[in-house]
């Protein structure tokens, strides 16, 4: 079975066969009671599919977070000490599961050999109790938020809010207002650091899944199944039904281009950083069958920009 690769140190790999059980259990028991509800269908089965080399965290280029990560983090540890790097803050905003956490913990160990105030947001409780945990098992000190991203405010701001394929959580009608929300979380001369998915031509609405890509992604999880360490075993049927209710779920608003950001980015009054065109570097084997969020080689954009120092 192909697995995900890693590109982080020992002291932070992520645990997924240790973890992926607790993430099934904690999304049975809490993401019914999160705010719009019936996410478990993600946060309980998204690391199983990185288990099996089918869901590639962080748009498929991780190792794209950690070297941008790095350089702030060294930039940030030669500003002087003005308050030393501790002050700093970064928020997670957005997680599926503690990955980003364990990138930003990584890039900023090696980086600055100190940690910023580490603070991660998410609508429901099962990704935080997953950060939680995580934080634990690293030595790390996180502080959670269960909120609407939209509606959170943080006097004191942020030096750096890192994402991952947000904008398909919001309509293109929302995303001027969630633009605005990120400006007025980050501090003068902060950074919002992001990947998406481009899929450009396609209309301005939610993406769904056809029945022949349901089954494809539960024939090849079906598949895999086998090759699961003993701690996050599942049966077939299990997983199959996982794999259907995961991609029939999925429907993230596509975003066309980068031309669309760059008009959100001054709307908000951010300047416009810096813009790669990444491929969507996939874990998965060839033929794997794509889906929302999955690993299937889809082109990306990563972003990063910057409100304006006061």
């Amino acid at each position: 079975m192909t697995t995900e690769p890693s590109c982080l140190p020992p002291a932070f790999e992520e645990p997924l066969a240790l973890s992926a059980p607790l993430a099934r259990a904690w999304a049975a028991r809490h993401c019914a009671h999160a705010p719009g509800g019936g996410c478990d269908h993600y946060h309980g089965f998204w690391q199983h599919l990185r288990l099996m080399g089918l869901g590639a965290t962080l748009g498929g280029h991780p190792q794209r977070y950690l070297r941008a990560m790095s350089d702030l983090a060294r930039r940030w540890a030669g500003a002087g000490t003005d308050g030393g790097v501790a002050a700093r803050r970064v928020l997670v905003s957005g997680t599926a599961d503690y990955s980003m956490l364990a990138h930003v913990a990584a890039a900023f160990h090696g980086g600055a050999g100190a940690m910023p105030q580490l603070h991660v947001l998410d609508l429901c409780p099962t990704p935080l109790r997953l950060n939680e945990w995580y934080a634990r098992r690293t030595g790390l000190v996180v502080q959670t938020v269960c909120a609407d991203l939209l509606a959170h405010e943080a006097p004191q701001g942020y030096d750096l809010v890192v994402t991952s394929s947000l904008l398909g959580y919001f309509s293109p009608a929302q995303r001027p207002a969630l633009f605005a929300r990120l400006a007025a979380l980050l501090r003068p001369g902060g950074c919002l650091m992001f990947s998406n998915r481009l899929r450009p031509g396609l209309p301005a609405q939610p993406l769904a899944q056809t029945e022949t890509a349901l089954q494809r992604l539960a024939d090849a999880v079906a598949a895999r199944v086998p090759g699961l360490p003993a701690q996050a075993a599942l049966d077939s049927g299990t997983a199959m039904d996982a794999a259907r209710a995961y991609a029939g779920h999925r429907r993230p608003y596509p975003l066309d281009g980068a031309d669309t950001l760059r008009a959100l980015a001054q709307g908000a009054g951010l300047q416009w950083l810096q813009c790669e065109a990444v491929g969507g570097e996939s874990a998965a084997a060839p033929g794997t069958p794509g889906g929302p969020t999955l690993a299937d080689g889809s082109p990306y954009v990563f972003v990063t920009l910057g409100r304006p120092a006061a």
